[in-house]
């Protein structure tokens, strides 16, 4: 009897953790918080994965080693950041597409257009998919110009959302 209380017990308890369920895909955009942090303890906590970067995203045709220099420019030219939002939308949404994500995080960095300027607009952008979107804002260099306690309050509801 001991045993079986065990074994129910036991299942309980990983149901209410949530390691029986599917990792939540988070798709992360624009920069990394540069300091220690708890943003991925609590992600990592919560049973969420952070599937796609897209500040790691390869957007550029093969280089031409014949023609080095042209190669470059139009490898600079061609970043999705560069130009238009509507470049931006389009390679965010192809990733939200091919990564299955839950959920996106847009570490909006002060004082940085293309996370600031264009935030509203990812936003509506990815719930016309149904996928929640946390504006996180803060400084991804200086620690003190991110409030931690507010950051950790935010990403928490974030995660109910997700789980709801």
């Amino acid at each position: 009897m001991y045993k079986e209380l065990k074994k129910y017990l036991d299942k309980e308890e990983k149901e209410k953790s949530g390691k029986n369920k599917s990792p939540k895909r988070i798709l992360w955009l624009h920069l990394k918080p540069y300091y220690k942090n708890e943003i991925f303890d609590i992600l990592e906590r919560e049973n969420c994965r952070v599937v796609f970067e897209e500040i790691n995203y390869i957007h550029w045709p093969e280089l031409d080693c014949k023609k080095p220099f042209e190669s470059l420019a139009k490898k600079m030219l061609s970043h999705f950041l560069a130009g238009s939002i509507d470049n931006r939308i389009d390679v965010i949404l192809k990733a939200a597409r091919d990564y299955k994500v839950d959920g996106a995080i847009l570490f909006s960095h002060w004082g940085c257009r293309q996370s600031n300027g264009g935030a509203r607009i990812i936003k509506d952008s990815l719930n016309k998919l149904n996928i929640p979107t946390l504006v996180l804002d803060g400084d991804c260099v200086d620690q003190n110009n991110s409030s931690q306690g507010q950051l950790k309050t935010r990403l928490q509801g974030f995660v109910e959302i997700l789980n709801s």
